[in-house]
């Protein structure tokens, strides 16, 4: 039931006692639906409608009373009433869905949810939705202000087992970036965590289009989803942000620490200081090479506006684990950064407890944005942070310090 087929004389039967005829009439999203319902469930379990058909309130309220009543006085079921002799209301705003091949299974399925007994539905012969019509669902309940009904329904597991099997495993970036962004509207919106945290941390790690193109566009989708709303989407790119600013410290430690003045080679030999300049030349030729740095000249006033890295963070962390043992000869080893890279490369890899968490971010102090940490990071604070996949408040404020620090402490004498 991808697409109905309504009309005002013909409208989609949620409730076969239903009073009203429901017109969904968005013209700016295409959408032209006709449901029978009932008056009493919507207002029990719908914000919206509860005020709409308030007739002390609105006029939609009024003109229901006194239809509803003229219409009493000749039928004695409301059963018996013929759909096109009903009262009509017509809601003309459904809000932003660019996915409008799923709008009219969405709104049946809201509706349905809204008519039928939380404990006895949905029934063993309910019909399996894709994660699109899921998506929209989560569009349409968060509107109508129906989120508290409609919850509870999805985080079952039968619901949340039949939105995870969308897509087959051969799928685009963009397509793979629209699930995890699907997946985090329909969590937030429902309170499925897990799928917050997983998602949201695969975007952040991976970047988005939005934020590479950086500027909205006719032609981008208009669906909440690609726009994360209550502070998702500025929250999310703030956290990329910051990882990839901590990266960017640690290049720049070595860089400073091989052309400071202070001896790095330990040997104490006469060639010493030639290590080092040696060094140093291989230190920026490898970060060079990995594309991870840019020399620029500062003799001029005008600065090349370059654009934020746009892959995966994963690769870019692989490439730093590419640097090799450099010598400037046979008796100069371990004088290189790769033994003093590789050990700050893994407290990064092992403090990826980037995404949302929803029981840190309703505490208030669990945003990057709002809550930095604004201060000096020590790496031995992060001797004892687990696997990367672990998800506690814990953890994740221990990732916070990290990556939201104004100065780091990359010496290896800190953690060694």
């Amino acid at each position: 039931m991808d697409h109905l087929t309504s009309s005002a004389s013909s409208p989609f039967v949620t409730d076969t006692a239903g009073d009203l005829v429901l017109h969904f009439n968005d013209k700016q999203e295409s959408v032209s639906e006709y449901f029978r319902v009932s008056t009493d469930k919507l207002r029990k379990r719908s914000g919206f409608f509860d005020v709409l058909l308030d007739p002390e309130k609105f006029r939609e309220g009024r003109t229901f009373q006194y239809l509803s009543a003229e219409l009493h006085m000749t039928h004695r079921e409301t059963s018996a009433i013929p759909s096109q002799d009903l009262p009509q209301i017509t809601v003309h705003e459904i809000g932003q869905i660019s996915n409008r091949h799923y709008t009219g299974a969405a709104l049946a399925l809201f509706l349905d949810i809204l008519h039928n007994d939380p404990l006895t539905w949905p029934s063993s012969n309910t019909k399996l939705y894709s994660i699109d019509t899921m998506a929209v669902l989560a569009a349409i309940s968060d509107r109508f202000a129906a989120t508290s009904t409609v919850a509870p329904l999805i985080r079952q597991s039968q619901w949340r087992r039949v939105m995870a099997s969308r897509r087959g495993a051969q799928m685009s970036t963009l397509d793979r970036e629209t699930l995890n962004r699907q997946k985090i509207y329909i969590g937030y919106i429902f309170g499925i965590a897990d799928w917050v945290y997983e998602s949201s941390k695969r975007l952040v790690l991976d970047g988005s289009r939005i934020w590479i193109e950086n500027d909205w566009n006719e032609e981008m989708p208009r669906s909440p989803w690609w726009s994360l709303p209550y502070g998702l989407e500025e929250e999310l790119f703030r956290r990329r942000e910051y990882i990839l600013d901590t990266i960017a410290s640690l290049q720049s430690h070595f860089i400073n620490l091989y052309s400071s003045r202070q001896l790095q080679c330990k040997l104490g030999y006469s060639s010493s200081p030639q290590c080092d300049s040696f060094q140093l030349g291989e230190v920026v030729r490898f970060f060079s090479r990995i594309k991870s740095l840019r020399l620029q000249s500062s003799l001029t006033g005008f600065r090349d506006n370059q654009r934020m890295y746009e892959g995966e963070i994963s690769r870019l962390l692989s490439g730093f684990r590419g640097c090799t043992e450099y010598q400037i000869d046979t008796f100069h080893k371990h004088c290189g950064m790769r033994s003093r890279l590789l050990p700050a490369v893994d407290i990064i890899e092992r403090t990826m407890q980037v995404g949302l968490c929803l029981s840190c971010w309703g505490e208030g102090a669990g945003s990057w944005l709002e809550h930095p940490n604004r201060g000096r990071w020590f790496p031995e604070r992060q001797e004892k942070v687990g696997n990367q996949n672990d998800c506690s408040c814990k953890e994740h404020t221990k990732a916070k310090l990290l990556y939201t620090a104004e100065e780091r402490d990359w010496t290896e004498s800190s953690w060694s």
